[in-house]
């Protein structure tokens, strides 16, 4: 006590400490505030341009990607609004014969069987397609094979119309109804920053190089009359 009255300016240092504490806070405060505020018309913007939705109903197939999708697929199935599961994953391509045990398909297939859906209603590709022209390939094959006419998927919600797109372009020509449920992800937001950048990056890559490859393939998006000409 003594030392602080023989020196005065010791009284003042703390409470100065405290003050610019608070300042610092309240300033931290202030930019998390107007950053929250910022990211409304942001996130309306974001929804206005990559969400797509569209009413729920009785479809032929869901086509399902991760585990977490199979409590849906198969509360769907037994309630009778979807007919097939579509796995949309399989084996590696050089143990396609095999079905090795360890391959995401066989952890949804194996948790699909545990909330008791029949195995004849199961289905996952041949093997795992390396891009998104050979997923198409597959896809494709699969839904004339099993006459699928109408797809419901349930995709992040800022890859639904991603989605929607990408069916439009391919399988939309050929008469096949997709039913959009988007979800919502609680997730870090910066890590949906990078899944929104990839995104877009994913969707210049498709319009630049699979849908030509998928065109010149199929001819997705000609005229009945140019593609009669083109199988003469």
């Amino acid at each position: 006590m003594k030392a602080s009255a023989s020196h005065p300016q010791l009284n003042t240092a703390t409470p100065r400490r405290k003050s610019r504490r608070l300042l610092r806070w309240g300033v931290g405060g202030c930019l998390v505030l107007f950053a929250i505020w910022m990211f409304q018309p942001i996130d309306v913007l974001l929804n206005y341009v990559l969400v797509y939705e569209t009413p729920m109903k009785n479809v032929d197939a869901i086509f399902i990607t991760q585990l977490g999708e199979t409590k849906t697929a198969a509360d769907l199935f037994h309630n009778g609004s979807v007919k097939r599961i579509l796995i949309l994953h399989g084996p590696s391509p050089e143990y396609r014969e095999a079905d090795p045990p360890i391959s995401p398909h066989t952890f949804i297939r194996d948790e699909l069987l545990k909330q008791l859906t029949p195995a004849h209603a199961i289905a996952h590709l041949p093997y795992q397609a390396t891009n998104a022209v050979d997923s198409h390939r597959l896809i494709r094959e699969w839904v004339f094979a099993n006459n699928v006419k109408s797809i419901v998927v349930f995709p992040p919600k800022y890859h639904s119309f991603y989605n929607k797109m990408t069916h439009e372009q391919t399988l939309g020509f050929e008469g096949i109804e997709l039913v959009v449920r988007p979800v919502d992800e609680n997730g870090i937001w910066r890590k949906q920053i990078l899944s929104i950048e990839n995104l877009f990056i994913r969707m210049a890559w498709w319009r630049l190089v699979d849908l030509p490859k998928l065109r010149a393939e199929f001819g997705y998006g000609k005229p009945l009359t140019a593609l009669s000409e083109d199988a003469a």
